[in-house]
């Protein structure tokens, strides 16, 4: 990954565990963005190695962990899985934390991937706002331009991907203030 070395360091500066975040601190799916995406819909290898692993699941409370960690030993193109961000976004004037479910490298971009059973009734304001979230922290913390990533969230049926550069947003506040990125 010599093209992304920023992002290997980043990685392996949680070798020894990740650092408390502040309880002010706001979870991406808390907030409320308005967001514009164009999303594209397919069946891919995550759809065909989360079919694979959910197999091997006893309750559905496993499906989470098991498709992270197959993906992670199995597909040469997962790189980590639970990666923390955090970011102070300063168009909301808030914290901002969370854990990436999946990072991949592939076709010269970074993946920023969330496991959602039953993507298709996924809330899509919801989940992409949370993936934009962790892209551009991810992005600010690596000093890799946001240009360089992509977001998805799938299952095993259907994988939905968007450009985080190419997203319309505009951020909400309590008391009525806004701003459009």
């Amino acid at each position: 990954m010599p093209e992304f070395k920023s992002l290997a360091e980043y990685i392996k500066a949680f070798e020894n565990g990740c650092p408390d975040y502040c309880k002010d601190d706001e979870r991406p799916s808390r907030l409320k963005i308005d967001l514009k995406i164009t999303k594209g819909t397919k069946f891919n290898q995550a759809c065909r190695l989360s079919a694979l692993a959910l197999t091997a699941k006893k309750t559905n409370y496993e499906r989470h962990s098991l498709v992270e960690n197959f993906m992670l030993i199995n597909d040469s193109t997962t790189i980590a899985c639970e990666v923390p961000v955090w970011f102070w976004e300063k168009n909301l004037n808030a914290g901002i934390f969370g854990h990436i479910d999946l990072l991949q490298v592939r076709f010269g971009l970074i993946y920023v991937m969330d496991y959602k059973p039953e993507a298709i009734h996924e809330n899509v304001q919801k989940v992409a706002s949370q993936l934009l979230f962790y892209s551009s922290g991810l992005s600010f913390r690596t000093k890799i331009p946001l240009d360089k990533f992509r977001c998805a969230w799938f299952d095993d049926e259907v994988y939905y991907e968007f450009n985080p550069r190419e997203a319309n947003v505009k951020y909400h506040r309590s008391g009525g203030k806004s701003w459009h990125g």
